[in-house]
């Protein structure tokens, strides 16, 4: 709540924080394109390319200097917004343009399906509501139906040209499906209390062989899905309040996404921050930095509202004052 605070109330901060974000995504970005040509170390830093995913993309997916193909598709995903965003703010210089070009060749190069469905989704919720008069509640219920898309119309969408190789469609979920019966299973043992903390990932590996026999390669590393993972450690309570609160948030921001800015770029980010959650843990490894994200733009959210409102009095006071100061117009009759 502070650091958003601060943002909105100098307005240099919060563009330098943006700033931040596409300057970092670019260099990141160049290290993931570097790493899709097979380069697996730069400057001393390995780089950890999934090889095995040329098969479906004809390039191996990349991680920069990040520590998973995925964590850089996060990364690139919340810096493509936040380039767009300078976009259309402000005048395009041609280091923004070649920022934005960076951070767009390492959201490829990475293949992380959850950012880019996060991306594609966030900005086309954002230039569908522009054009539109959808109610706030109806514009987060089309986006949750296409964030959670993949689960229930994975075929539909590799029937796309090109889409079903890209996107590892003949993988379906990669095994999700598995290991999320598994903790939906032990969640309903102890659905309010939970199992405590990291007990997600000590159950993973206790329980591995199983996993792995029934389609999931990633056992011992987590659910897979941050909602569960928190119903699995601290009960559904505590998952269901992460959870409402980020809806809430996506609420607040979706209604006035067609008269702010910053409302718009904080609907767009949370929306990736959603999409990543379903599909990944964001509370383990380098995806830890999507809690520093929704954290920010949480906050936002939180307050766009009231600073909306603050900002429509005061320019309704100011031009009441204007109007109190012309000269009345019969002073000016005959």
């Amino acid at each position: 709540m502070v650091l958003p605070q601060t943002f909105f109330e100098r307005r240099g901060y919060f563009n330098f924080f943006i700033w931040c974000v596409i300057f970092v995504g670019a260099v990141v970005g160049a290290t993931g394109i570097l790493g899709s040509l097979g380069l697996n170390s730069l400057f001393g830093l390995p780089m950890f390319n999934k090889y095995g995913y040329a098969r479906y993309a004809s390039f191996p997916a990349s991680s920069g200097i990040l520590d998973y193909p995925e964590t850089l598709g996060a990364q690139m995903a919340l810096s493509f917004i936040c380039a767009l965003y300078m976009m259309v703010r402000s005048k395009p210089t041609p280091l923004l343009v070649l920022s934005t070009l960076l951070i767009a060749g390492g959201l490829i190069t990475s293949q992380g399906r959850a950012a880019i469905l996060g991306a594609l989704v966030g900005i086309g919720a954002v230039v569908f509501a522009m054009r539109s008069r959808i109610p706030a509640a109806a514009l987060v219920a089309i986006v949750v139906l296409l964030v959670l898309s993949p689960i229930y119309a994975l075929n539909l969408i590799s029937l796309l040209p090109g889409a079903g190789s890209y996107l590892r469609a003949e993988t379906g979920l990669s095994g999700r499906e598995g290991v999320w019966n598994f903790a939906l299973f032990y969640i309903g043992e102890h659905p309010l209390r939970g199992y405590g903390f990291q007990s997600s990932n000590m159950y993973t590996a206790m329980h591995g062989d199983f996993l792995r026999r029934h389609g999931f390669p990633a056992a011992g590393a987590s659910f897979h899905n941050t909602f569960l993972t928190r119903a699995f450690e601290n009960g559904i309570l505590v998952s269901g309040a992460y959870i409402g609160v980020l809806l809430t948030a996506l609420y607040r921001a979706g209604g006035l996404v067609r008269r702010s800015q910053e409302a718009a770029l904080t609907f767009a980010m949370l929306v990736v921050v959603i999409s990543i959650s379903t599909f990944r843990d964001i509370n383990i490894g380098g995806m830890r930095q999507i809690v520093i994200y929704s954290a920010v733009f949480i906050g936002a959210a939180l307050q766009l509202p009231v600073r909306y409102t603050r900002l429509r009095e005061k320019t309704s006071s100011y031009s009441r004052q204007r109007t109190d100061r012309l000269p009345a117009t019969s002073q000016y009759s005959g």
